[in-house]
């Protein structure tokens, strides 16, 4: 567990209470952004009915079953199917034609994608199901394996589920909900042959132990998606997770980023964006 100690980062209190979180849970969220932490501990301050950190301290001591709420609500994620529906069109139309194109000329073609922080597994089935529906029209024969990760086992769970509220396909367009979806009572479920492409397991982006996730054996990842997660870290902590990112990838790897991140640092030098219009970066 790498914990930031500088006094103008973190309180002594604050540091204490994510450091329980850790031995409680194996989630390291020390280099969170301070007003991100402040922010959703602070609900459960009034939920527990305490008035600063020390008092929240002492109920966690106490009160074993608040580390289970206090995961929860650090790890939330709020997610749909093809969210930011213009980049999902540009690599629609633009990077996975441009990455499938390469793989067919070699031997044995395979795609390779990472969904980094995939929350209850929107993001992963969209990829899914965009390469999906560009194979079988174009009338391909390739191998597509998506690898998505997220620290929060409930997301995973439900992400394995595959089954959805309405709500999580208001960027979703007609053909794709008729032919990828099968309604059950007021839920939409995923197909089971884009379920197939989609390997969900536990990963944490800050654990030194690996670079990328263990189902994958090596990464070599074609394509990285790792949208929103960047925003809730400091700049430190991001240097982390780019270096996994970067080493991650293929020497012609694209990454997708959130539309208010960007590479930082010495990763400036290591990506060259691909557009102007999208947070799509290739790898240098």
């Amino acid at each position: 567990m790498q914990i930031n100690t500088k006094k103008e980062s973190i309180s002594k209190e604050l540091h204490e209470i994510l450091s329980l979180l850790y031995l409680s849970k194996k989630i390291d969220l020390c280099g969170s952004e301070l007003d991100f932490l402040h922010r959703r501990i602070s609900r459960r301050m009034s939920v527990t009915n305490t008035n600063n950190h020390q008092e929240y301290l002492e109920y966690l001591q106490h009160n074993s079953e608040e580390f289970e709420a206090l995961q929860d609500i650090l790890t939330i994620n709020v997610s749909h199917f093809f969210r930011n529906a213009f980049t999902f069109e540009y690599l629609d139309k633009i990077i996975i034609p441009k990455i499938i194109n390469e793989k067919l000329k070699t031997a044995n073609p395979t795609l390779r994608i990472w969904s980094a922080g995939c929350s209850t597994g929107e993001e992963a089935y969209s990829i899914g199901i965009l390469i999906d529906n560009y194979i079988r029209k174009n009338n391909i024969k390739l191998n597509a394996s998506i690898f998505a990760t997220d620290i929060d086992q409930k997301s995973l769970l439900k992400a394995k589920k595959g089954e959805y509220l309405i709500d999580s396909l208001k960027e979703t367009k007609l053909e794709i909900a008729q032919n990828y979806f099968s309604k059950v009572d007021e839920k939409y479920s995923i197909i089971p042959r884009i379920k197939k492409m989609i390997h969900f397991s536990n990963f944490d982006l800050l654990n030194n132990q690996q670079y990328a996730p263990e189902e994958s054996i090596y990464g070599d990842f074609d394509l990285i998606f790792c949208r929103n997660v960047l925003i809730y870290f400091n700049k430190e902590y991001q240097e982390i997770i780019f270096n996994k990112l970067h080493r991650s990838m293929n020497s012609s790897g694209f990454l997708i980023l959130g539309e208010v991140e960007e590479p930082s640092g010495e990763y400036e030098k290591r990506f060259q964006k691909e557009s102007t219009l999208f947070k799509i970066y290739k790898k240098i």
